[in-house]
């Protein structure tokens, strides 16, 4: 198969017919008529024949003017497929958040291009049927769900692609310590049993860790259960705990009086637990804040009504233990 490609000014052996674009064919003479059938069903007039040119060897035939409208409605036998225009179309992934060469996140799947696309052929998506959206981009059913993916001209290639499912949508992403001898084993101190995991840091048992800058009294709370005192370490100024719950609250004082002491909502990411049970720890906690008059330094919707749900969880629990 010889046809014109950019930048050069003759034809050049090609590996596939082009849509529009005139191609020469040279075969052996015994498959001239099925050379001639195939390129008549991929829309082709009829082939200018050049048996008698000089030069061509016995038993081989020479035909130009083969011009492809559109793919071939079936596929072609294995040796003729480089007549079909289906076959040089080129499936392209772009945009989307890629992990790797064939793999995406999930929400943030790949933009499929199809260049250029042979008329009469169709596309499919794991065997189901692909439409051409206004943006150039093909979509089926399904298509940006996580998995494994078949994106398949017909005819024409095919190729695949992963949707990798968000971790945090199922447990989280998995985490290891990459560094197991950072600290030496100590029970008695929080921050010797902390993992670490790239950016991430956490307790021997996915615990939240939790730092602030040192103060005589520091709690820190979740919203409906969960309860960690600080601790200061001694090398450095910051104190650290660790909470099984996302911490919502820090309660901070300096000292015994009123304005000594505050209230830091903290605005988890994570949900709170929905668990009904009540730990007695933490409506201590809670109490003794509200008995002190400490104020919220936050004045949001969200942390207000966070706190004001604390207060009324402990009150209740405390009217029902009378």
């Amino acid at each position: 198969m010889f046809r014109a490609v950019p930048e050069e000014p003759n034809l050049i052996s090609v590996g596939f017919a082009a849509l529009n674009s005139p191609c020469a064919i040279i075969c052996r003479r015994e498959d001239a008529d099925a050379v001639r059938s195939a390129t008549r069903s991929c829309g082709s007039g009829e082939l200018t024949s050049h048996d008698r040119w000089t030069g061509v060897p016995d038993g081989w035939a020479v035909f130009s003017n083969y011009l492809p409208t559109h793919a071939a409605p079936q596929d072609l036998e294995p040796d003729l497929t480089v007549i079909d225009p289906g076959v040089g179309a080129e499936i392209r992934l772009s945009g989307g958040l890629q992990i790797n060469s064939v793999c995406f996140a999930a929400g943030s799947p790949p933009r499929i291009e199809i260049t250029p696309f042979p008329a009469g052929a169709r596309v499919t998506i794991d065997g189901a049927e692909a439409d051409l959206g206004d943006d150039g981009a093909w979509r089926a059913n399904g298509w940006d769900t996580p998995g494994q993916h078949l994106v398949d001209v017909v005819p024409g290639p095919s190729v695949t692609y992963r949707i990798l499912a968000d971790p945090w949508c199922s447990g989280g992403w998995e985490s290891w310590d990459a560094h197991p001898g950072r600290f030496a084993a100590c029970d008695d101190a929080p921050w010797t049993q902390v993992k670490i995991c790239g950016a991430n840091l956490s307790g021997p048992s996915r615990e939240h860790l939790i730092v602030a800058q040192p103060m005589a009294t520091l709690i820190a709370l979740g919203q409906l259960r969960g309860v960690a005192t600080l601790r200061q370490r001694l090398d450095t100024p910051i104190a650290v705990g660790l909470l099984r719950e996302a911490p919502a609250f820090l309660v901070s004082a300096s000292g015994p009086r009123r304005t000594q002491g505050r209230i830091s909502w903290l605005a988890p990411s994570s949900a709170s637990s929905s668990t009904r049970s009540i730990d007695p720890q933490w409506v201590a906690a809670v109490r003794s804040a509200v008995l002190r008059r400490l104020t919220l330094d936050d004045a949001s919707v969200a942390g207000q009504g966070a706190w004001r749900r604390a207060r009324d969880r402990a009150r209740r629990y405390l009217k029902e233990e009378k």
